[in-house]
């Protein structure tokens, strides 16, 4: 029968567990950086009047 070690176990676990921390972290900044949809939907309908593609009347 084969002894099964987790991952997480002793020195290198804890590495693992501490760089999986600090990733989820930089994660998270991120995400909070990140444009709402709201956002993303003026600057994509105001670039569209700006090439032509939509005109005011759209708007309504």
């Amino acid at each position: 029968m084969a002894r099964l070690h987790r991952c997480i176990d002793g020195r290198p676990g804890r590495r693992l567990l501490a760089d999986q921390a600090m990733l989820r972290d930089q994660i998270g900044g991120h995400q909070r950086a990140t444009i709402s949809p709201e956002a993303r939907t003026t600057d994509a309908l105001a670039a569209a009047r700006q090439h032509g593609l939509v005109t005011a009347e759209h708007d309504r």
